[in-house]
């Protein structure tokens, strides 16, 4: 069976021991796509082996692709009081392309990991072919009241600070890429709003290629996100 294999590699922007989880499909070869997935907020590398079950799913439903998990923390994957983006952009993945010798790299996120993708996917052009991105949490606008305001990452010295998180969110990077797009989320969702989801992918659609689906019953949940995963997997795989 396809197992998630847990590796650790130290970073220098954390400071630590970074744990990190590799799924390598049973015909591995060098050149194969990497896809980077990353999860929601209080999870880790293991999140989506375990809620999704991704080795089962991966025994019956082969990608050629490595799959690297990233333990995020809850930082959002950007540089605050944790330097997660450098991490990620300047020793996590260029650490897993020469291990594994891969070639393209995708990104796939729930919630947190949605924004994380879209962001970083924005703010560094056409690095990466493909994105899904799941109930992703772009919140049009951010107040006390949303969801994550109580978290430090968006605050200076306990204070929450409105410009840095605009500053931050995929929004601001938008621009012409090649990257291609699909994103997730449905009209039940609690957490954030569908109309904000929306408004992002309108704002994308000026800018690249998106497939945006609106799910009349999806929620901010791990049922809704397991039917996600499965056809952003095969979406992945569409072209291959």
């Amino acid at each position: 069976m396809n197992e998630l294999t847990t590796y650790s590699m130290y970073s220098k922007n954390l400071n630590l021991d970074w744990n990190y989880g590799i799924h390598l499909p049973k015909n591995y070869k060098p050149n194969m796509p990497l896809l980077v997935l990353m999860h929601g907020a209080f999870g880790n590398q293991r999140s989506i082996e375990e809620r999704f079950h991704l080795s089962d799913y991966l025994h019956k439903n082969p990608i050629n692709c490595v799959i690297l998990s990233i333990d995020g923390f809850n930082t959002f994957y950007i540089d605050s009081k944790i330097k997660m983006e450098s991490a990620i952009m300047d020793e996590l993945i260029p650490h897993v392309k020469k291990q594994f010798n891969t070639k393209e790299t995708y990104l796939g996120g729930i919630s947190m990991g949605g924004y994380g993708v879209l962001r970083l996917s924005l703010k560094y052009k056409n690095q990466f072919q493909k994105v899904f991105a799941i109930s992703p949490a772009i919140w049009k606008e951010y107040n006390e009241s949303t969801e994550t305001s109580s978290w430090q990452v968006f605050r200076k010295n306990g204070v929450l600070d409105i410009d840095y998180w605009y500053s931050n969110h995929p929004n601001h990077f938008m621009g012409k890429t090649q990257t291609q797009y699909y994103i997730m989320t449905g009209k039940k969702d609690e957490v954030v709003p569908y109309k904000d989801v929306l408004d992002f992918n309108k704002k994308l659609t000026h800018f690249a290629k998106t497939k945006l689906i609106l799910d009349e019953e999806g929620d901010h949940s791990w049922d809704y996100f397991n039917q996600c995963l499965i056809r952003s997997f095969k979406w992945i795989k569409k072209d291959q």
